[in-house]
């Protein structure tokens, strides 16, 4: 056989591969499945390094959430987390495409004496309404200046 025989066998394989695509993504829009993955949840904490005083203010941002997801964010010292996410402004609840930033401005809401030896390293971790942990990130005390 020549290649000019056997194009409308290519061509009938090609395009039946293409309907059976199609009509498997057709399905998963109808089902209300997502046709990606969501992205890995990320948390992002600036400054990393902060001087531990009254006013100073820390950002916290994270995108690959589910979207409008209430999330809690707490600060781990060994055994013990401080949760931190109701003292931020606004409260740490994603947006309709899973990311959210809040502030927390620094008061006297968790003293000074927690946070000995300074400068201290802790892990900031960010958990679903099930207490799931989903991701972390670093945030360092320093002394005052």
């Amino acid at each position: 056989m020549n290649e000019s025989q056997n194009f409308p066998k290519i061509f009938a394989e090609r395009l039946g591969l293409v309907i059976i695509c199609t009509i498997f993504l057709f399905t998963l829009s109808l089902c209300g499945a997502p046709a990606f993955a969501a992205s890995k949840p990320t948390l992002t904490v600036s400054p990393q390094v902060v001087e531990y005083k009254e006013g100073v203010e820390i950002f916290f941002s994270g995108s690959g959430f589910e979207p409008n997801q209430e999330l809690k964010l707490h600060i781990n010292m060994g055994d013990t987390q401080w949760s931190v996410g109701y003292l931020m402004k606004p409260l740490p609840v994603s947006n309709n495409l899973g990311a959210f930033a809040s502030v927390w401005k620094l008061r006297r809401e968790i003293s000074r004496k927690v946070f000995q030896p300074l400068p201290m390293v802790y892990t900031v971790s960010v958990l679903d309404s099930n207490d799931i942990l989903l991701c972390t990130a670093p945030l360092a005390f320093k002394e005052k200046k």
